[in-house]
């Protein structure tokens, strides 16, 4: 009787790892792609970024918009500024899924 339990026990963990893997295949695809993504795009948001966080201190430095505009194209340059960051983490935190499902793959 233990070895049926045994047995059935072996398939059911044989049935999870299948049904895992490509689970783990379609995040390994996502990292790739956030990765690339990422990189593709920092340079590109982080130049628009500055270039609006700097315009709106000297905006408002040489008196050509009020406060709450400087205030404004600050946040929209921190936003474009942060936003590949942001992507960078999404990577991470896929790779942390990724290599918890593989540790459960393995055991």
């Amino acid at each position: 009787m233990f070895f049926v339990f045994r047995i059935i026990k072996g398939l059911i963990g044989l049935i999870f790892k299948l049904i895992l893997l490509p689970l783990v295949l379609v995040l390994t695809i996502v990292q790739c792609v956030c990765i690339v993504a990422a990189h593709l795009s920092a340079l590109f948001f982080n130049l628009v970024g500055g270039i609006f966080i700097i315009t709106g201190i000297l905006s408002y430095y040489f008196e050509l918009e009020p406060i709450d505009v400087m205030w404004r194209m600050i946040a929209s340059g921190t936003a474009l500024y942060i936003l590949p960051m942001l992507v960078r983490e999404f990577a991470v935190w896929t790779a942390l899924i990724k290599e918890t499902l593989m540790i459960r793959l393995l055991t």
